[in-house]
């Protein structure tokens, strides 16, 4: 008899459903859109469908005129929805489109007219579109707590899915996760509210969803933290499999901030123990123990602050977390310290073609500001770009590098994520500063880094970021699975000639030099866990000890560089590491600090400095400077790199390196020159470097680079620069270090008084050439060579002359 009144009222709200009004329409295309509009043809008639070409829900309405409007309706982060274009969003598609459908709607703009009668659909909406349905019997035996009644309604349910036509079973099954007229509960969050574990079993075993809100935007899990029911909890998140960070999207609390302004220790803890994140953050930007505290639940605070306790202990005190990271990365089989943008979406098909869904790896990012989902590591601004630049990192991994990218396959796509590090946010309570001796008390300390991405639980790690994603998509449209090891991905070729060095094996030291006009700093620096030494002699090694070199650090100088694919390209064209000679710097490797997008270029470390520099800080009483061996030594490189089609197009004295020489080098006493800086002409047209542009280096310049020089308005002469034109540039080198105990106040220059390059050329074309001093100009190899060197025709500048004419 029981069984049977339940079926008469299950089949009375049946009937009663299908008077409702069903306005979506499902996935529906335009021209079908169309004619069901037109068939009906009032004006204002509407629809709304989900459009599977943009991927959105869309609102199709038939205007006065006979015109068809479609107005896109977006999924908001925070979960609401709304029109675009305009301001108003909503937590539910029924409660937009009764807006839309008042007498003045007109005047807030968005929509043409008011929405007049919706065009009637098979089934009704999803209930995770709309907040208010209608309530069922099912809603009311579970707010009466009748158990076996809801036993009944179920089984009766359940066989009208089996006999009834499929709209029929449809709207059987759509019963359970029904929305009530007066909350816009389901049965579940009833249930839940009620805390009857029995009646929340029954629900979940019929397939209620637990992803829905009421109209106060809570879940099931939100209303039973609430109320302190343990053991619904359990049952959610173990049985209904629910999300534990499922975020309300008024507050944008989750269950945990829940229980943790109510102090309701027991569903804080069960919540953690099932990989509830103990530090995400609502609307407000509040983490959980920081609402305990301020409700007065001090205990709980701590306990929230410290977990998990005995992960935290490590690396409390300031500064552990540089050591800590590194160690967690040279382990991590995801993490990819040298892959680039550019190579990225090839690394994600290394395992599989096209990845496979959960597929992931992480590596630096190329962006310095914050970045929402779909990530795309662009280059950073210029003011960031400029604050880096005055500080450059002394730490392999610095705060600025403490920006990751996460990238992830879904579905044939290849999604990218920021992920950020805040220092010191992470919180440690009380307890845990006790721990290890730091000063205690109740308010929380913050010592450790916060991980996270985008507005997403803060994490006291990287790793712990990661596993915590491998858990719960987060954010993220599915788990990660499967992670890419750097192993599996074949570098591109220019990586492979290049012999590029991961970031954490590079040691910036002391600063040499720099040019800030240019943005290039020079620094000595050590290359740990090198796998290759660099002897004076420009040979290489296999070795496992760490090696001192230098380094010039470039950055980008456009602020619309983001990539440095182009430079690295441009770098492995001239082949640098196949670049060998004893008169030549011995090129070590490429290193980018992806995360300030500068460019390092690792050479061998001369440890005297430049020949000019050094001939500058010698007294005239001091014995004489071996000028004419070290250009020699310098013609010899420069004779070389033309033998192999490499122009210099930047050489000046301060190029030509000193350092001490071997036993192979005329005598350990004496000093050996070497050229450095060659081969890197290219990077100027890639973002790089613009130093060659100044006027400075125009001094330098022939006739023939100087006319390019005057002719362009963004000069980059050195990019069309050739062995006559690096000859050119010698002679002016031999000039300076045979001028330079006449400047004992600082370098000479070349052309001293014209103040720009259209100056100097008109010296040149008058016939005036750089006069060589006194000695000098009695020595007439060096006379003949700078005469040579600066001669109008270019043919007879040949490095091979000038390295015979020099010969001792």
């Amino acid at each position: 008899m029981k069984r049977h009144k339940a079926l008469t009222g299950l089949f009375k709200h049946l009937q009663q459903q299908k008077q409702r009004p069903y306005w979506f329409h499902g996935q529906l295309g335009r021209e079908e859109t169309e004619r069901r509009l037109h068939a009906q043809g009032g004006h204002g008639d509407y629809l709304v469908r989900y459009s599977s070409a943009t991927g959105k829900y869309v609102l199709s309405l038939l205007h006065t005129d006979g015109s068809i409007y479609h107005y896109p309706i977006d999924r908001l982060d925070d979960g609401f929805y709304q029109l675009r274009g305009t301001e108003s969003k909503f937590l539910g598609l029924d409660l937009l489109l009764t807006d839309f459908s008042r007498a003045l709607v007109e005047a807030s703009g968005g929509i043409v007219r008011r929405l007049g009668r919706h065009v009637q659909a098979q089934e009704p909406p999803p209930a995770e579109l709309i907040v208010y349905g209608t309530t069922t019997p099912l809603h009311e035996a579970v707010r009466r707590g009748d158990t076996l009644e809801i036993r009944r309604l179920l089984l009766s349910l359940l066989q009208l899915a089996k006999t009834t036509t499929s709209t029929s079973g449809q709207l059987s099954i759509s019963i359970v996760n029904e929305k009530s007229a007066d909350t816009g509960s389901t049965a579940l969050i009833d249930a839940a509210k009620t805390g009857n574990a029995d009646s929340v079993r029954l629900l979940l075993e019929a397939g209620a969803n637990t992803a829905l809100w009421d109209c106060a935007g809570y879940s099931a899990l939100h209303r039973a933290a609430q109320k302190d029911f343990v053991s619904v909890v359990e049952l959610l998140l173990t049985l209904g499999k629910a999300d534990p960070q499922i975020r309300c999207p008024l507050s944008g609390n989750s269950p945990l901030h829940e229980a943790a302004i109510l102090g309701h220790s027991n569903c804080a803890s069960a919540l953690l123990r099932h990989g509830a994140a103990a530090h995400p953050l609502n609307a407000d930007e509040e983490m959980p123990y920081e609402l305990a505290l301020r409700f007065g639940f001090a205990e709980l605070a701590d306990y929230l602050a410290d977990w998990p306790a005995e992960e935290l202990e490590d690396g409390l005190e300031d500064g552990d977390s540089e050591s800590h990271l590194q160690r967690q990365l040279s382990t991590a089989v995801w993490y990819h310290p040298s892959l680039s943008r550019a190579d990225t979406d090839a690394a994600m098909r290394s395992l599989s073609n096209p990845p496979l869904d959960g597929d992931f790896l992480v590596r630096l990012s190329t962006s310095t500001t914050s970045a929402a989902d779909d990530f795309d590591d662009s280059g950073a601004s210029a003011g960031t770009i400029a604050a880096s630049h005055r500080s450059l990192p002394t730490n392999p991994m610095s705060r600025h590098q403490k920006r990751f990218v996460l990238c992830l396959a879904s579905s044939g796509s290849v999604y990218k994520y920021a992920i950020d590090c805040d220092a010191g946010a992470y919180p440690v309570s009380s307890t845990a500063a006790a721990t290890v001796g730091l000063p205690t008390g109740r308010r929380l300390r913050r010592k450790r880094d916060a991980w996270y991405i985008g507005g997403g639980p803060r994490h006291p790690s990287l790793g712990h970021l990661i596993d915590y994603l491998t858990r719960i998509p987060d954010g993220i449209p599915c788990r990660l699975q499967r992670p890419i090891p750097p192993s599996s991905v074949r570098p591109s070729s220019h990586h492979q000639q290049l012999g590029l060095i991961p970031l954490s094996q590079v040691l910036l030291l002391s600063r040499i030099s720099g040019n800030t006009a240019a943005e290039i700093d020079m620094f000595n620096g050590r290359l740990l866990s090198s796998t290759t030494t660099i002897s004076s002699n420009n040979s290489s090694s296999a070795s496992n000890s760490t090696a001192n070199v230098a380094i010039k650090v470039l950055t980008p100088n456009v602020r619309s560089f983001n990539d440095s694919s182009k430079a690295l390209k441009s770098l492995a064209d001239v082949k640098l590491s196949q670049l060998s000679h004893k008169s030549l710097v011995g090129f070590v490797g490429i290193c980018l600090e992806s995360a300030n997008n500068k460019l390092m270029i690792l050479n061998e470390l001369c440890s005297v400095g430049s020949a000019i520099d050094y001939a500058i800080r010698q007294s005239p009483e001091s014995k004489p400077l071996d000028l004419r061996r070290w250009c020699a030594q310098a013609a010899q490189g420069m004779a070389y790199l033309a033998s192999k089609g490499c122009r210099h197009g930047r050489l000046s004295a301060r190029n030509i390196l000193l350092t001490v020489g071997t036993g192979s080098d005329s005598g350990a006493d004496k000093l050996v020159a070497k050229v450095s800086d060659f081969g890197l002409t290219d990077l100027m047209s890639t973002g790089f470097d613009k130093h060659n542009t100044a006027l400075e280096v125009g001094r330098w310049y022939p006739p023939e680079l100087l006319e390019l020089a005057v002719s362009l308005s963004d000069p980059q002469p050195a990019t069309a620069s050739t062995e006559s034109t690096d000859v050119w540039s010698f002679g002016v080198c031999v000039w300076e270090l045979h001028c330079c105990r006449r400047y004992p106040a600082g370098r000479p220059t070349p052309w001293h008084g014209a103040g720009t390059p259209g100056a100097v050329l008109n010296r040149l074309r008058r016939g005036d050439r750089l006069e060589l001093p006194e000695p000098a100009a009695a020595v007439v190899v060096i006379k003949d060579v700078v005469a040579r060197c600066m001669a109008e025709a270019a043919p007879l500048r040949r490095a091979e002359w000038i390295v015979k004419r020099l010969a001792l």
